[in-house]
């Protein structure tokens, strides 16, 4: 933000105080405002403008609001000589009642009884006359106390507002400094060891050579692993890496991947199949048997990709993963090249390997006579690698939509096994899990390194969490966004968290509140009908 931007965002601080005087009330409640813009300010002055110019915003902002409390002083005086000139008039009245009243007792004809009534309204009038004044008397006072009160009030609230902001700007400039000298330190070691080797005509001549021939020699050897071990472009996501790899992942913490297959929330009888299925071929694994080929099959975002994923791990499995979808965008030559070489990666791994092709119904339809005939030899080329019994590999295909796919493939199938939308008490669960996740524990905030440069050199933003309202989700609420999210999947309800998760960033202390979460709730419930009303178009046409 440049120096005139901060300007103009005073000018805004300055029309915010000169609205918020019309009134007593309005003046507080633009103080306020205008106090947030301040403090924001202040943040932005300390790292983005020199002191001069914070020094200048600050008098502007130190004008702004003598401005608005003499302005707000200016309401009071009239305020004030209203009051004034009310009690003028009811003065005025009563004089005229008085003499009234003292006019018609002069009657000495006047019966006894009228005569008492008489003087006792005139009684009356006169104590409600001293109660008025009264209370005009103290309604003056408390206008001119208000400013007093008012002015100390906003000074204290002002000096503590820039405080704060001050010291955390202050921290902020302590640690980019730190981090400064720490980068200089590092670079006047590397520089003095430099200086070192160069002042040694043999150490550098030694080193240059013995460098050239280590960047060739790892270069040509790296080239030649990776194109024995590179896996075809179709592959989306594999846990088949190299060693070294490995090993890198194993220093930095990167890669780190959930195996537990008991720790997918799943219905009690779905569990039981998948826990069925999961010692099954742990035993089949350790015996070197031959391995099943499996389906899976429900609605979108079902968690379908989980299980299978966990499923390879807990079993001891490695897996390479791609979307069936994909192939429409490689032609037949290319589309069959890439299945030869997923599956002659598969069986060339030192680990058994499950296969698991996404969106099957795309590539594996139904043969019929008006079938592309890019299609027809993609599931007769598949099907090459499903016809006989292995002890390298296994297929698990998923789909929303079983009765697309073709028989020959369904005749390959060992295990079908249907995920569907969680119900209530596993929709709780899955809420729990994901607000655990991220909001929690925020997962999804921990820098993982890429590599081990990564890890050894580069620094690292400090992680911001959020920060929980008091009692947010309690077991009452949980029970409430169970049954809002009503057919909800898990992955509706890992996206309806992450965007509670984005909401908190927009807020200046990072705080979610159970305001917000409704509103998210609501959005959620919106895009959802939304897409529903969508689907059904579609099919009507």
């Amino acid at each position: 933000m440049s120096h005139i931007q901060i300007k103009k965002r005073w000018y805004l601080a300055i029309a915010l105080l000169a609205l918020g005087g019309s009134s007593i009330q309005a003046g507080e409640d633009g103080l306020n405002a205008a106090l947030g813009v301040f403090g924001d300010l202040l943040i932005q002055g300390a790292q983005l403008i020199p002191r001069e110019a914070i020094f200048e915003g600050l008098e502007l902002g130190g004008r702004a609001i003598r401005g608005g409390l003499d302005y707000a002083s200016e309401k009071i005086t009239e305020h004030q000589e209203a009051n004034r000139e009310t009690f003028r008039r009811l003065e005025e009245d009563k004089r005229r009642e008085d003499e009234r009243l003292h006019n018609e007792l002069l009657d000495e004809t006047l019966p006894a009884d009228y005569r008492a009534q008489l003087l006792k309204n005139k009684e009356a009038n006169h104590q409600a006359f001293l109660e008025a004044k009264r209370q005009a008397l103290e309604q003056d006072k408390r206008l001119g106390n208000f400013m007093v009160d008012g002015a100390e009030q906003f000074k204290k609230q002002i000096f503590d507002e820039t405080k704060a902001r001050l010291d955390h700007g202050r921290k902020k400039e302590l640690e980019l400094n730190k981090a400064i000298q720490k980068r200089k330190a590092a670079g006047e070691k590397v520089k003095e060891t430099f200086k070192g080797i160069t002042q040694n005509k043999k150490t550098l001549v030694a080193m240059f050579a013995g460098g050239v021939a280590a960047y060739y020699g790892i270069s040509y050897g790296a080239k030649y692993i990776d194109e024995q071990m590179r896996l075809p472009e179709l592959a989306q996501e594999t846990s088949l890496i190299p060693g070294y790899q490995k090993l890198s992942n194993w220093i930095t913490g990167a890669g780190v991947v959930e195996s537990n297959i008991s720790d997918v929330i799943l219905e009690p009888g779905i569990a039981q199949q998948v826990n069925t299925i999961a010692e099954s071929l742990t035993h089949i694994v350790r015996n070197n048997s031959y391995l099943p080929n499996i389906m899976l099959w429900g609605p979108p975002g079902t968690g379908k990709t989980m299980v299978a994923k966990r499923l390879a791990r807990s079993c001891g499995l490695d897996y390479i993963y791609f979307s069936a979808s994909d192939l429409d965008k490689f032609s037949l030559e290319d589309a069959l090249e890439n299945l030869t070489g997923i599956f002659k990666a598969a069986e060339s791994n030192s680990k058994k390997v499950m296969v698991i092709i996404d969106e099957a119904e795309v590539a594996l339809v139904q043969r019929r006579p008006d079938l592309p005939e890019k299609t027809r030899k993609i599931i007769t080329h598949l099907l090459t690698y499903t016809g006989t019994e292995t002890r390298d590999y296994m297929i698990v295909i998923m789909t929303n939509r079983p009765e697309d796919i073709d028989e020959a493939v369904l005749s390959r199938i060992d295990a079908q096994l249907f995920v569907g939308i969680p119900k209530d008490t596993e929709r709780e669960g899955i809420i729990k899990l994901y607000i655990n996740k991220f909001l929690i524990k925020g997962e999804q905030t921990v820098h993982r390194p890429k590599g081990l440069w990564d890890w050894m050199f580069k620094t690292v933003a400090p992680v911001v969490k959020p920060v929980m309202e008091e009692d947010l989700f309690t077991e009452k609420r949980i029970r409430e966004l169970t049954k809002r999210l009503a057919g909800f999947t898990g992955r509706d309800i890992s996206k309806f968290v992450l965007a509670l998760l984005s909401s908190v960033y927009t807020t200046a202390d990072n705080k979610l509140t159970w305001n917000m979460v409704e509103t998210i709730v609501q959005l959620k419930l919106n895009e959802k009908k939304a897409l529903e009303a969508g689907f059904e178009r579609k099919a009507i046409q």
